[in-house]
């Protein structure tokens, strides 16, 4: 985008203020970008010397062969009617270490058709420029960690519980319902309260059921079997693991027997 500026009037020795003074890159040419003049600053970045650039092309001094021809664009915008272009290129030092610079460039007036007319002010964003690659790159590794983990999350939630076999003994698929009592003290083993569970499986040494909510004892009384035969046993809490069922969250409880329970007969 250009921006008009006012018209600026110069002497020599202004124009040795103007380009020694200044922290920034300042490289005078003519119309056709030949160089005139740089400043001190030009020529610390740059470790060229005056005599070194003075009557070369600007372009073919200071630019990458591959930017040249758009920089060279950019500079013919620039006109009596003082338009300010700024563009960004390479720029190689002497020894061939490459700089990024931000220019600005604009026409200078003067009564003297000889006197250069394009100043151009550079201002060194490599450092800038690696920074803010290295922060866009962090923050590309934090989106794809954060996608990642968004995956990772909902295949664990859709995934089916890996179920460890405890059990020395083969265990048998028993989907029934059967009764279960907890025991929590001595009192309450005489005064049994049964609820109806879902038995999972079932084996020589234990079995196990399905609770929705994760139990608060560790030893109980269940009644396996129906009809005429039921059996009571006293068994303990062995494991509790968290299961999914009908995309619900329940707890797989698996107990191990203990000894007959006194009132069989």
């Amino acid at each position: 985008m250009s921006t008009i500026v006012s018209p600026m009037q110069f002497t020599s020795e202004d124009l040795d203020l103007l380009v020694n003074t200044v922290d920034s890159l300042i490289v005078i040419t003519d119309s056709g970008g030949v160089v005139c003049d740089m400043n001190r600053t030009c020529a610390r970045l740059t470790d060229f010397r005056e005599s070194d650039v003075v009557g070369e092309n600007f372009a073919e001094v200071f630019l990458i062969p591959a930017e040249r021809e758009t920089v060279h664009k950019q500079l013919q915008r620039v006109g009596p009617d003082m338009r300010r272009v700024t563009f960004e290129s390479s720029l190689l030092t002497r020894s061939g270490r490459r700089l990024r610079i931000n220019w600005s460039c604009v026409h200078l007036t003067s009564s003297n058709p000889l006197a250069p007319n394009l100043a151009l002010t550079g201002t060194d964003v490599t450092q800038y420029n690696a920074a803010l690659e290295r922060l866009e790159q962090q923050q590309r590794e934090i989106d794809t960690l954060q996608q990642q983990l968004a995956e990772t999350r909902q295949k664990l939630k859709s995934a089916q519980p890996i179920i460890v076999e405890r059990r020395k003994n083969g265990r048998y698929e028993y989907a029934h319902s059967q009764l279960v009592a907890p025991v929590r003290n001595q009192a309450n083993r005489k005064a049994l309260v049964f609820r109806r569970v879902e038995c999972k499986d079932v084996s020589a040494n234990g079995f196990s059921f399905v609770s929705n909510t994760k139990p608060d004892y560790t030893e109980l009384v269940v009644m396996l079997g129906k009809g005429d035969y039921i059996i009571r046993l006293v068994a303990k809490v062995a494991h509790v693991s968290r299961t999914t069922i009908d995309g619900k969250y329940k707890f797989l409880v698996g107990c191990r027997y203990v000894e007959r329970h006194q009132s069989n007969n």
